[in-house]
């Protein structure tokens, strides 16, 4: 479900969905029960492939520039962490992206 998440950032760029229900209802209004503590990082970049080797790393570089996003993504309790990438062409060779990533404990 983080792949619908990925998705609706396109149209929200917030923790809120556009239906405006908290961001962990995609699971739940899909029948997924979560009684643990869970956490959500957004990342939003423009122009670049999501397939170059450099992505997965600029993502993970700018995640841990920001204190909240390393707390969530070094958390020891987590024990599932879920990822999702959404790319939109953007009628110049490049893409729109979102990246999702779902922590659980």
């Amino acid at each position: 479900f983080a792949n619908i998440r990925a998705k609706e950032l396109h149209k929200l760029w917030d923790h809120t969905r556009p239906n405006g229900k908290k961001w962990s209802t995609v699971y739940t209004d899909n029948d997924v029960i979560l009684n643990v503590k869970r956490s959500e990082n957004m990342y939003m970049g423009f122009g670049h492939s999501v397939d170059s080797p450099e992505f997965a790393e600029r993502v993970m570089s700018n995640f841990l520039k920001s204190s909240a996003h390393k707390e969530a993504i070094l958390n020891k309790n987590a024990k599932k962490c879920v990822i999702a990438v959404s790319a939109i062409a953007d009628g110049n060779g490049g893409h729109n992206i979102r990246v999702i990533q779902h922590f659980f404990e």
